[in-house]
């Protein structure tokens, strides 16, 4: 057996000494729908990670992210101006449609009570 500083490395001719798994994490995934109604172009943050971009005019995403309390933040996409930032709840059982522009605050549609502005 080896102890010291060669402890764990192979120094035989043969194959490896352990077996090598890849786990994947016990991460949780929702997504939500995010519909704007009209204005330019922007794009949607959660904790400042770019999550989608929507062009200007009316359009609509499909978003897939961790469950739980999500803070977005909508900005302006030529200009990078926000425009509102909040809380979300997402669980992973109900796909929530939030509906938002310019000058409305997001709102879900089925459930309001999943979106709290800051």
């Amino acid at each position: 057996m080896t102890y010291g500083a060669q402890a764990g490395t192979n120094l035989g001719k043969g194959g490896r000494t352990f077996n090598q798994t890849i786990k994947k994490p016990n991460v949780v995934y929702g997504s939500v729908t995010l519909i704007k109604r009209s204005g330019p172009a922007c794009r949607v943050y959660d904790s400042g990670m770019l999550i989608a971009e929507l062009e200007a005019g009316e359009a609509s995403v499909a978003v897939r992210m961790e469950v739980g309390r999500r803070t977005l933040e909508f900005r302006d996409r030529a200009s990078h101006v926000l425009w509102h930032s909040g809380d979300l709840k997402l669980d992973a059982q109900h796909t929530p449609q939030v509906v938002f522009d310019e000058a409305s605050q997001p709102a879900p549609q089925a459930r309001p009570w999943l979106w709290q502005g800051l």
